[in-house]
Order: C-alpha cells, then sequence, then structure tokens
C-alpha cells in the first residue's frame, strides 16, 4: 500500500511517499528530478542510543513519548523525532 502528495517547502517542490514496508510506514520525500531527500520511519524506543533517547526524554519533560521516528538523508540518521 502506497499513498502520495506533492508539496512546497521552502519555495522548492517535492513529493512524500508514504509506503508500508515490513509492517510498518516508511515516508520518503523525492524532488522533482527523483532524488530521494528525506526518509522517515518509527523506530522503537529500545532501538535508540542511550543518548538520544535521553534527549527525547528531556524534550518531552512531564508529557508521554508514545511514537519516534527516525530521519535519514544520504543514508545516514540525521535525527529523532518523538510524538506525545
Amino acid at each position: 500500500m502506497a499513498s502520495a502528495f506533492s508539496r512546497a517547502c521552502s519555495g522548492k517542490q517535492s513529493m512524500k511517499v508514504q509506503l508500508i514496508v515490513d509492517g510498518h510506514t516508511k515516508d520518503v520525500m523525492i524532488d522533482p528530478l527523483g532524488n530521494v531527500l528525506e526518509v522517515g520511519e518509527p523506530v522503537q524506543q529500545g532501538a535508540l542510543p542511550a543518548n538520544a533517547l535521553s534527549g527525547l526524554r528531556a524534550q518531552a519533560g512531564k508529557g508521554s513519548i508514545r511514537k519516534i521516528e527516525s530521519l535519514m538523508k544520504r543514508d545516514k540518521i540525521v535525527a529523532y523525532k518523538a510524538r506525545p
């Protein structure tokens, strides 16, 4: 299953494609030339480096973390994003 939509961000056009791979979602941002800009996919808390998890918990404060997503650019994880 896949879905896609186009959007403009900072004046640049891109397409976001949401795929289901091995039972979880994978969001892929693609530029007009077909280059992959960013890939986001869910990560289990136990799979995170300890310093990344402690940083996300510090940002959440008293709030809870229900979902964590890794953000990859050029095949390297550049950030983790937590959602309540």
